[in-house]
């Protein structure tokens, strides 16, 4: 697995160096989705590339079969608004909320690797526990396509449960920012969130969240706070 990348707090205050205040940026109504590991296929330390992403945001299944290693993956994965013109992004933060550790247990976590350098990640204390969150950044990189996997999540289940997804990092807002290619750097915040459902938890058509199905926040600086086959 793809070691994380560990860094003070100051480190986070450091990304949130932002001015208080702007429009909606490129990003705006961007919703975190999630793709479950369907076919519990052996995803080699590299679950991003192993599991197939659905470009239809209305497709993904946020449940996963064990892999023979008895590891549920999931792929978080931010979906734009398909008639966004400009959308790009190299930076994001979000949470895990509240759920039964003692059901559903995430052991393994990281950014997607897109190559040099290195994604950094600065994490809440207790991440991935409850009520904790992560930010990353692939600075200089950006991430440009209306479909970009961000994030992967290994859990051990027990029991089913339900892992929210959200605005869960402590004292930081759950947000997307812009890499300046409309001529600044930009923040928004997350429209939506799909959740986890491990261990072969239930969800039904409405716990699927895409772009355009909720209203869009007004974005904040300073807080940065398959188709199978």
């Amino acid at each position: 697995m793809k070691r994380l990348f560990w860094v003070s707090t100051l480190s986070v205050a450091c990304l949130a160096a932002l001015p208080m205040s702007a429009p909606a940026g490129p990003n705006a109504g961007a919703v975190l989705g999630v793709q479950g590991n369907v076919l519990g296929v052996d995803t080699a330390g590299e679950p991003w590339t192993a599991i197939a992403i659905p470009e239809n945001c209305a497709d993904q299944v946020p449940q996963a079969m064990e892999d023979p290693q008895g590891i549920e993956w999931y792929i978080l994965v931010v979906y734009q608004d398909p008639g966004a013109s400009d959308p790009g992004f190299n930076t994001l933060i979000f949470g895990v909320g509240d759920y039964n550790e003692a059901d559903c247990y995430i052991a393994l976590t990281g950014p997607v690797d897109i190559g040099s350098p290195d994604p950094l990640e600065v994490s809440s204390a207790n991440w991935p526990n409850h009520l904790s969150g992560t930010a990353v950044s692939w600075s200089p990189n950006c991430l440009d396509g209306h479909v970009e996997p961000i994030y992967y999540l290994g859990v051990y289940a027990y029991a089913p449960a339900v892992i929210p997804l959200g605005d869960y990092y402590p004292n930081q807002s759950s947000a997307i920012t812009s890499c300046g290619q409309g001529g600044g750097v930009e923040e928004d915040l997350f429209a939506a969130y799909t959740s986890i459902f491990c261990g072969g938890a239930p969800f039904q058509p409405d716990d699927i969240v895409c772009p355009g199905t909720t209203a869009v926040e007004e974005t904040t600086w300073g807080k940065i706070k398959t188709i199978y086959r």
